[in-house]
């Protein structure tokens, strides 16, 4: 079972684990290092030190080989993404994970994906109002709000109607160094949740708050650019 602690994303926030540990999802079998770090383009030691990390933070597990033959058996690795808990924290952290490992190694491609990654997820979160809402304001804030709420996010709503703090961030230690793919995961499932919901709101852009983050609404008349909508710096946009 993949660890809940924030710690153990830290882990994908090296380009060469996210590189194996993709590739032991395309396999979809045990791997021996050897196979790994010859796909990858590594040292043997180099890739077994990251495969290392990958079994600690839970993203990977490992197994001697069952042979027949005498001789001492090779380790074989494979991600662990088939056993992953259903646990709130662990479903969140596998949209994250999906982002990234989708986006690898092209940055932008991460951003972009990130953001449709959270639209996918709003669009197959099980929902029994969408499509019976009022098709007011406050049908929508309470969708959203209870939608949050249950993936365990802590939103509190702002005064003004339009603004819902989100207190608690799964992966607020992985912000600096992913800040662009988690925010864009929470746009993307922001606007899928309340595409679901009819309603005159949509986001209007994801500020970075403390350990959390201030979701900003708007009409959907008004067009805002997606860097701006992430609420990244203007360096990035």
């Amino acid at each position: 079972m993949v660890r809940r602690s924030v710690d153990a994303y830290r882990v994908l926030s090296s380009e060469s684990r996210v590189a194996i540990l993709r590739l032991l999802e395309e396999r979809g079998t045990p791997l021996p290092v050897e196979t790994v770090a010859e796909e990858v383009g590594l040292h043997v030691n180099t890739v077994r030190e990251h495969l290392d990390r990958l079994v600690v933070a839970g993203f990977a597990d490992r197994a001697p080989e069952i042979r027949r033959t005498r001789g001492r058996p090779r380790m074989l690795y494979r991600s662990t993404a088939a056993d992953a808990s259903t646990e709130l924290d662990q479903r969140v952290r596998d949209q994250l994970m999906k982002a990234l490992l989708s986006g690898y190694p092209h940055p932008d491609d991460a951003r972009v994906r990130a953001e449709q990654a959270g639209e996918a997820w709003a669009a197959h979160y099980p929902c029994d109002t969408a499509g019976r809402d009022e098709g007011t304001r406050a049908s929508q804030l309470t969708a959203l709000h209870d939608h949050f709420r249950a993936l365990g996010f802590e939103p509190a709503p702002g005064t003004d109607g339009l603004t819902l703090r989100l207190l608690h961030c799964p992966f607020a230690d992985l912000r600096d160094e992913n800040g662009d793919v988690v925010c864009r995961v929470h746009l993307g499932l922001t606007r899928g949740m309340l595409a679901r919901h009819e309603g005159p709101l949509t986001v209007d852009r994801i500020l970075r708050v403390g350990s959390g983050c201030e979701v900003r609404l708007r009409e959907r008349s008004t067009v805002v650019p997606a860097a701006v909508a992430a609420g990244l710096p203007a360096g990035a946009r």
